[in-house]
């Protein structure tokens, strides 16, 4: 819900990458409704590429003022999406 994006649209995603052989779907012990998504050796390998080619790390970039305001900021949007779901 924080992100905007419907279950109906995630279950789409995870299909597709699913269909590529990146991830697959186990169904969970204790809830046969709900699956946890796990990635395949390709999947793994794609993601751990995609990590190495990074050439910033976005979070090392802020001083300790940045993060205080990106904490703030986090905060109040939490914040607002609660009292969002209360009405």
């Amino acid at each position: 819900a924080v992100l905007r994006v419907t279950q109906g649209g995630i279950s789409k995603r995870i299909d597709r990458l699913a269909t590529a052989g990146l991830v697959f779907r186990q169904i969970a012990k204790g809830d046969r409704r709900a699956n946890i998504i796990l990635l395949t050796d390709e999947g793994a390998a794609l993601a751990n590429d995609a990590r190495a080619r990074s050439k910033v790390d976005s979070f090392n970039v802020l001083n300790e003022q940045e993060w205080g305001q990106m904490d703030a900021l986090l905060k109040r949007m939490i914040e607002a999406h609660l009292h969002a779901d209360q009405d």
